[in-house]
């Protein structure tokens, strides 16, 4: 067996490109008075694996109410390859199809409350294949991912003369499935609560 500690220093340096280019067509419509569709689709082209996907978004918002705004939106999206995601050329962009309704309420001349819901699933999330690590490591990255994320956010806004603040919490969780047989876990970066409070004041010249 190969030992590591005496065997000879092998420097691998290889030149990657990982060009993407994109493009996002909006269109705004006024279904009625208080009704508006906004509509639109995402062109995104990867070049290193000669890729092209096509992600349309759409959302509906209505004004119930002077005080009372209600929303829902679904869209598509897909990610950029990051790091060593970027050395195989037989893989695919990874895809999110995510669905959000919510609801914005103006509380009085100074205070703004919404909330909001969403879940997002996810499929062709990249992960390493055990065989290719070993046999190649620089091209072991396979779409045999899956994922969801869901979850709440809460804001309240407030706004007066010389006060702007807000104060958000949102409940979220991020999960996937790295392979067929495998159990479910967190994202690496799974952040469950978040809890952002920000508050600016005016003094003459100044901002607090």
């Amino acid at each position: 067996p190969t030992n590591f500690s005496s065997a000879p220093l092998v420097e691998y340096m290889r030149d990657l490109g990982n060009s993407l280019a994109g493009a996002y067509v909006p269109s705004d419509s006024k279904l009625t008075p208080r009704t508006t569709l906004t509509a639109g689709v995402r062109l995104d082209y990867f070049d290193h694996i000669g890729q092209t996907t096509v992600t349309p978004r759409a959302q509906l918002t209505h004004e119930v109410s002077k005080q009372l705004t209600v929303r829902a939106a679904a869209g598509q999206y897909s990610r950029n390859f990051e790091f060593a995601e970027s050395v195989p050329t037989d893989v695919l962009p990874e895809l999110a199809n995510q669905y959000v309704v919510g609801a914005e309420v103006r509380l009085n001349d100074v205070l703004t409350a919404s909330g909001s819901a969403f879940y997002t699933s996810r499929s062709q999330l990249l992960v390493r294949d055990p065989f290719l690590t070993e046999t190649d490591p620089l091209a072991a990255y396979v779409n045999r991912g899956t994922g969801r994320s869901y979850g709440a956010e809460y804001l309240l806004k407030a706004r007066a003369d010389r006060f702007f603040g807000w104060l958000s919490y949102s409940f979220s969780r991020s999960d996937r499935v790295d392979g067929p047989m495998l159990s479910r876990r967190l994202f690496d970066f799974d952040q469950t609560h978040n809890l952002i409070a920000v508050a600016s004041w005016r003094l003459g010249k100044w901002e607090l």
